[in-house]
């Protein structure tokens, strides 16, 4: 057993001891006396029956409490007979003395739900049978040397929102929530606020316009507005405003035959959302760009308006910043597991299988010093990006049949970023390039470096199973394509290089965001892909509105209802085209 959680339960076992021990001789000392104890017998015996009679009824009640069973179920056949009394007991304090199993839930006596980790129960609860209780009272006094052998982790014990993933997504939607409803308790938990290998930071921080589908479009509009306005959203009294270092420049994408059709349907699209996007034909591409070889390009779109990039790691300190500045807890911990419990046979809450369904409002946590602790929520949003499918699996999600058949359908997608010099290419009025290959370039300074990346075919797709850098690939897929299409990339030089991941969804590329049908206080928003930070600003005011309300009301100007769960149970797909 880990020693936090050792610590913890036995610290409990010592107090509610010396507390009984109090009582015990309380009571004692009440009934007995002192010395002239014979005096008040006489006394007593003296008195009037009807008072003799009223003492036995009144201590036989706080014995007996008088209680109307009348409606109650009770078996006749007892919970379990004297022969195995003594084995049970036993069992029970096994499973007590060792690690926590979600394999594993123990019934305790006249309790009414289960708990998949029953050690986190208070030993002063009356549904724990009292030998496991007079158990640790052998050997309180060690109990208390070892529980104080080192200082427990300060945190909250309970909160109105847990928020599970300190990214992007999820520190927005902490400051959202904390602008509209300050006095709301709001727990952020991630694993390194250092943001050493956070998906956020180690993206190229890119901002467009151009998606296919409406609501994309329109939240995209959101992002860039909010980032632009970022010194007036995040800045904290006493302290310097915020520069994201926003660059703005357009992303031109080079469309060839094959999908000119669908790309006009998609400018038509973007420009009934309000994008400013232009079409470039190859004669305006050679006037306008004379660096760029458009063999093979029947147009470009080039984004004039709300596109560019921003620096990921300013935006996530000062999120995080202001965030906890309007009053939200940061917590330094990996969410590991839920504790569930699980309704009896009478209890209506039933799923479509006529189960009784669980219900969730405790999370485990653990520390890098290795304790364990339980936290309570009302409300839980998952948005650990990658990793949101593990938290899926450890409540049931794609495991257990009825409404939790259907698994999150997000995989971690590893990609590779390099930086590159390239002296002869040329640096100004050098837009986000996206070739036809999926390779994307945008230049990084005005000092000759460019980053760029590509999204990798289902051959060419890298083992998300680490985070090396596999340089051939840019050997082999990303440089001949540069070398091709811009003049001036012929001699090149890498620089850095590195790897994330992206939560990618393999059903239709669109996020999934909005509560499970099984677990209805358990938000997702999951799932954005290379996304997340275009998209963060307009989830969290949304997720506002829908904790709010319920609902996404119109002057929102947008609805996520169409990326709900409920889309995978109704077989219905919102495809993104444009994912890169």
């Amino acid at each position: 057993m880990s020693s936090g959680l050792v610590r913890n339960v036995k610290v409990k076992k010592c107090f509610n001891y010396v507390g009984q021990l109090y009582n015990v001789s309380l009571r004692g000392f009440c009934a007995t006396g002192p010395n002239n104890g014979s005096s008040r017998e006489t006394n007593f015996k003296s008195s009037d029956t009807n008072s003799d009679k009223d003492a036995n009824e009144d201590a036989k009640a706080d014995q007996e409490p008088n209680i109307d069973t009348s409606s109650l179920k009770i078996d006749e056949k007892p919970r379990w007979d004297e022969a195995d009394r003594d084995a049970r007991i036993a069992r029970l304090r096994e499973i007590v003395a060792q690690p926590a199993n979600p394999d594993t839930a123990i019934h305790f006596p006249n309790a009414d739900y289960v708990f998949r980790y029953p050690i986190f129960h208070s030993l002063s609860d009356s549904k724990i049978p009292s030998a496991i209780v007079s158990d640790g009272r052998k050997d309180w006094t060690k109990s208390i040397h070892e529980a104080f052998k080192k200082p427990l982790v300060d945190y909250p014990e309970s909160t109105d929102f847990l928020i599970i993933g300190g990214g992007v997504i999820g520190l927005s939607i902490a400051y959202f929530i904390k602008q509209a409803m300050g006095d709301l308790r709001v727990v952020v938990v991630d694993r390194d606020f250092n943001y050493t290998h956070a998906a956020s930071n180690l993206s190229l921080g890119c901002i467009r316009q151009q998606f296919s589908h409406p609501t994309n479009i329109k939240m995209a509009a959101i992002g860039a507005d909010f980032y632009r306005q970022s010194k007036d959203h995040l800045s904290i009294i006493d302290k310097e405003p915020p520069d994201l270092n926003f660059h703005p420049q357009g992303y031109m994408f080079l469309v060839e035959p094959e999908r000119a059709e669908s790309f006009l349907k998609y400018h038509q699209t973007q420009t009934e959302c309000g994008a400013y996007i232009d079409i470039l034909s190859p004669d305006d591409l050679k006037k306008r760009f004379p660096w760029l070889n458009a063999e093979g390009i029947v147009f470009a779109t080039l984004g004039l308006q709300d596109e560019g990039w921003i620096d990921p790691f300013p935006l996530l300190v000062s999120l995080k910043g202001k965030t906890e500045f309007l009053g939200a807890h940061f917590v330094e911990a990996e969410v590991f597991d839920f504790n569930t419990s699980l309704a009896l046979p009478s209890s209506p809450h039933r799923d479509e299988l006529g189960n009784p369904t669980e219900i969730c409002h405790h999370a485990l946590l653990r520390f890098p010093n290795d304790e364990i602790a339980q936290i309570n929520f009302s409300r839980c949003i998952v948005c650990c990006g990658a990793e949101s499918r593990v938290l899926a699996e450890a409540l049931g999600i794609g495991i257990e049949p009825g409404l939790r058949r259907i698994p999150l359908p997000v995989v971690p997608r590893k990609r590779y970023v390099f930086v590159f010099n390239a002296p002869d290419a040329p640096i100004l009025d050098f837009p986000i390039l996206v070739d036809p290959s999926g390779v994307v370039c945008r230049r990084d300074g005005l000092g000759g470096n460019f980053i760029v990346t590509k999204y990798p075919t289902k051959e060419e797709e890298p083992d998300p199973g680490n985070l090396d850098v596999d340089y051939s690939f840019f050997e082999k897929a990303i440089y001949p394509v540069l070398a091709r299409r811009v003049k001036g990339f012929q001699k090149v030089k890498i620089v850095a290089a590195w790897a994330g991941y992206c939560d990618e969804n393999i059903y239709d590329n669109n996020p999934i965001i909005g509560s499970h049908p099984y677990y209805n206080n358990i938000i997702w928003a999951c799932g954005f892909g290379s996304h997340g930070i275009q998209m963060a600003p307009a989830v969290g005011r949304a997720m506002v509105h829908y904790q709010l309300r319920g609902y996404y009301p119109e002057k929102l100007g947008y609805n996520l209802f169409g990326f709900a769960w409920e889309r995978m149970f109704q077989g219905e797909r919102i495809y993104e085209d444009l994912v890169l």
